[in-house]
């Protein structure tokens, strides 16, 4: 049912990338890739998933009940200024840590002379990146892909004459590391570092990143390796870099691990002998042509990439480069293919970036080139990191989801002591940000301000919620057995800690990531409640209420439910976001945290949603990457396609690819990742997310609604294998606006 247009899977470009932002990512989970598509000169980034700096460590036990209590207790006498200075001062410990680049793959084919006919492209259906230019009667071809199955990166290269490939290849590191080449393989080995910064201060340069000898100390171990199968030719290795001359095809392989073994082990003593993992990756898919590992790798692509798609009219403009597509947009030439292919696209990020034993996406899934990356990299956890998954069950990418499970399953190991030594309560909880290393603390380093992010202490009962939405989507009792206790310790943390105010239930002192409020002059980020707490809390105890129905436990929460403060309506009519009514410190802030309860919950009746709708239209149609995408989102839950669209067009604003400063409004580069700016990941999948909340949503009875908030300019198109919760998925045909073919069908979804 669904028609295959190129122009909705393909990405392409007349020239070779020229930074990072216009290079092509591609990755199996665990190894990243972003190519360039260079013609004298080819440069792959490498990163792997597990390559964070620093170690496990202890959080300092100091007197934070003491402190939290008596925080506490100033906010219920309305002391705000005081109850905030005193967290900001008190309440908080050391950073998280880097998620750091590899290195690169540089190869140099001496192709200085003039080329013609470039093209570089990524077919995302297959998952396979090729660049094609002529130089004189000679067509040069190089393909890559990241298997999957081999766990190794693979370029190949071919001409149309034979024994016309000459080239230098070689792998380099901004971290400390050795190359050298042992019997026809260059390695690079290296370790990296641990970062640290005084308090009050963040990671502003290299010189916070520290290269310790002593093995308490020290950071990650790695080993990335490089191997050729060549017909034709001759191959000899000069010091660092491999050499080939006269060769009519040559194969590459990249092979890279790390000394990782558990969140909770300290990487000098890992029983992991990465050396000889990488060692034996290399061998082992060097032992198969590249023809065949080509082959395994497009039919296992196919088998996760062709389980649902979308496909909408295409245009004459779809037909053009993809820096082109987006500029002729932005001029206001139509292109719906464009949407379709941000579709596809994300899909193909996710099967990239997020694959079960591997870690979960971070703010930049798995790529990332800079020694110190913005946000460094981490897993932000008020919003990016949930965003990234919101999508995943819907397109039965299920086997994506399980590294975001793992990671919750950790932090609740890991929040267990933070509980304890923070609010001496039972359960587990988990602050605004965590790392490789699963920090569960308030991450703040004592930075000035820090109130408005770092305290909040929300993010245990948003991941508790994600993982019950993967129930919610397969129905597995034995799934949902083996999370119930990280849902119901979760909790329990916040059981403890609910006072009674005015008769009702609120967790105070809550923040409301990342705002302010005004008050009598002053700047506050903390009140006795606020409504994106009160409703991750609703959301949470209602989980776990119906976990334990289901499992036969005794109900501990339906009691509470309707005691739990539920949002305020102002006079105004707007939804109010803080305890009560404040003068508004940023009338346009890009976090939306008090809509959580629209979406990507669904919580809100009639009159909340009109007032979702006013706070919609004060934030307005700006804002960062992927505050664009929450807003296509909610506009789309509210019914409003053209909202939606308008949105899901300002988020296709076209940023050039050096621009990195976050004094820019939201867009994508032209590799068409998401733009904060600087690259945020989230952005891609929080569009995937928006677009199928415009075509199918679900009734109050868990039926399908077809086209809720369908858009003029979208008058024909085709849906395909979308899931929805209940084990049900759903594919139907559109023409003039009106449903022409429907199936509706059980699906099996298991990790």
């Amino acid at each position: 049912m669904l028609s295959h247009k190129k122009e909705e899977h393909t990405l392409w470009y007349c020239y070779p990338a020229e930074n990072f932002n216009e290079a092509l990512p591609m990755g199996n989970g665990r190894i990243g890739a972003c190519i360039y598509g260079g013609v004298a000169t080819e440069t792959i980034s490498l990163n792997e998933d597990t390559l964070w700096s620093g170690y496990p460590k202890e959080i300092a036990k100091e007197n934070y009940p003491e402190i939290y209590r008596k925080a506490a207790a100033l906010c219920q006498e309305d002391r705000m200024g005081e109850a905030q200075r005193l967290l900001e001062h008190n309440f908080g410990d050391y950073l998280v840590q880097m998620y750091l680049p590899l290195g690169r793959l540089k190869i140099e084919t001496g192709h200085t002379e003039k080329y013609a006919s470039y093209r570089r492209e990524l077919q995302i259906d297959k998952g396979i990146h090729k660049v094609t230019y002529h130089i004189g009667d000679k067509k040069y071809k190089r393909e890559c892909f990241v298997s999957h199955d081999a766990q190794v990166l693979v370029v190949h290269l071919t001409c149309s004459h034979p024994a016309s490939i000459c080239l230098s290849a070689w792998l380099e590191s901004e971290l400390q590391a050795e190359c050298q080449a042992i019997h026809g393989v260059l390695t690079m080995e290296g370790y990296a570092p641990d970062c640290a910064a005084p308090y009050g201060d963040s990671y502003k340069s290299a010189d916070y990143q520290i290269y310790a000898g002593d093995p308490a100390h020290k950071g990650m171990g790695f080993a990335a390796m490089l191997k050729s199968r060549v017909s034709g030719g001759r191959t000899r290795q000069d010091g660092r870099c491999a050499m080939i001359s006269d060769a009519d095809e040559v194969t590459l392989y990249v092979a890279a691990r790390t000394a990782f073994e558990a969140w909770n082990r300290h990487p000098s003593d890992s029983a992991v002998d990465y050396r000889k993992r990488c060692l034996a990756d290399l061998y082992m898919a060097g032992e198969k042509t590249y023809n065949v590992l080509q082959k395994q790798h497009i039919a296992f692509w196919k088998t996760l990439y062709d389980r649902c798609g979308i496909s909408l009219n295409s245009s004459v403009g779809s037909r053009k480069p993809t820096n082109e597509r987006l500029k002729l947009l932005a001029e206001g030439e139509e292109d719906n293919a464009l949407y379709a292919l941000l579709f596809n696209y994300g899909r193909y990020l996710a099967v990239s970036a997020s694959w079960k034993g591997t870690q979960p996406m971070n703010l930049q899934g798995i790529w990332n080139e800079k020694l110190i990356p913005p946000w460094n990299c981490n897993y932000t956890l008020n919003i990016n990191t949930e965003m990234n998954y919101w999508p995943l069950l819907a397109c039965g990418l299920h086997e994506c989801y399980e590294p975001l499970i793992q990671m919750v399953k950790e932090l609740a190991e890991s929040g267990r002591v933070t509980a304890r030594v923070y609010y001496e309560a039972e359960g587990w909880v988990c602050h605004h940000s965590t790392d490789l290393w699963r920090l569960t603390h308030p991450g703040t380093n004592r930075l000035k301000g820090n109130a408005q992010w770092g305290f909040w202490n929300m993010a245990s009962g948003w991941l508790a919620v994600m993982l019950w939405n993967y129930y919610r989507y397969t129905n597995d009792i034995e799934y949902l057995t083996s999370i119930y206790p990280v849902m119901d310790a979760a909790a329990l943390f916040y059981r403890q800690l609910l006072s009674e105010q005015d008769g009702e239930l609120v967790l105070s002192p809550s923040a409301s990531p990342e705002n302010n409020y005004l008050q009598n002059g002053e700047v506050y980020a903390l009140d006795r409640s606020t409504a994106m707490t009160q409703e991750i809390l609703w959301d949470l105890f209602a989980a776990v209420a119906q976990a334990q129905d289901i499992l036969g436990h005794k109900n501990e929460y339906a009691g509470y439910l309707p005691r739990l403060k539920k949002p305020q309506i102002q006079n105004d009519g707007f939804l109010c976001e803080w305890d009560s009514r404040h003068a508004v410190w940023d009338p346009q802030h890009r976090h939306l945290s008090h809509l959580y309860g629209l979406f990507p919950a669904n919580q809100f009746q009639e009159e909340e949603k009109e007032a979702a709708r006013k706070v919609l239209e004060q934030r307005g149609d700006g804002g960062t990457g992927w505050s664009l995408a929450w807003k296509i989102n909610l506009w789309a839950r509210l019914g409003e396609g053209e909202k939606a669209l308008k949105l899901l067009h300002n988020q296709l604003t076209p940023i050039h690819g050096q621009c990195d400063s976050n004094d820019y409004p939201g867009g994508s580069y032209p590799n068409l990742l998401c733009a904060h700016p600087p690259f945020q990941i989230d952005g891609n999948f929080g569009a995937v997310s928006g677009m199928i909340e415009m075509l199918v949503q679900m009734d109050g009875n868990g039926a399908p609604v077809l086209l809720p908030a369908l858009p003029k300019k979208w008058k024909n198109g085709t849906v395909k294998g979308i899931c929805m919760p209940g084990g049900k998925k759903v594919s139907f045909k559109w023409v003039d606006g009106k449903v022409t073919e429907y199936q509706l069908e059980k699906t099996e979804i298991k990790i």
